[in-house]
């Protein structure tokens, strides 16, 4: 029997380490697998609205990225306060923002270059730090 890097128990990739890092990447794969689908949903003939957009999203996307979290990620009062030193926990929580940011403005409509804050704001969106928390 050949030892494994990292095993998957109950839906969360475990490590030897347990940095988690496995975890945080299947979490994006999952993210941006569920916004590809929600952008074919959406078209601007013939798609849903944004109000719907925003439901798929808060009702599908974040719940399958975040499955697990109050193990594989460190919340922000940790964070700011320095108690859990793991490195990747500011890189994956900038990286689920980058995907919230991606479905701010599907559900928007605005263009790449439009901030990420306004895009949030504008979609009825928390902030990703936020999100996590809760």
């Amino acid at each position: 029997v050949k030892p494994e890097k990292a095993v998957k128990l109950v839906g969360i990739w475990l490590d030897e380490n347990l940095t988690f890092k496995q975890q945080g990447a299947a979490a994006l794969a999952k993210g941006h697998e569920w916004l590809v689908n929600f952008r074919r949903l959406a078209r601007v003939t013939g798609g849903v609205g944004p109000a719907y957009v925003r439901r798929l999203y808060l009702g599908i996307c974040v719940p399958r990225m975040f499955y697990g979290a109050e193990v594989w990620l460190v919340p922000r009062q940790q964070r700011e306060k320095g108690i859990n030193r793991r490195k990747d926990g500011r890189a994956i929580v900038k990286k689920l923002a980058s995907v919230q940011l991606k479905a701010a403005r599907l559900i928007v409509g605005g263009m790449a270059s439009s901030p990420g804050d306004m895009a949030d704001a504008h979609a009825d969106l928390p902030p990703m730090n936020l999100a996590i928390d809760r």
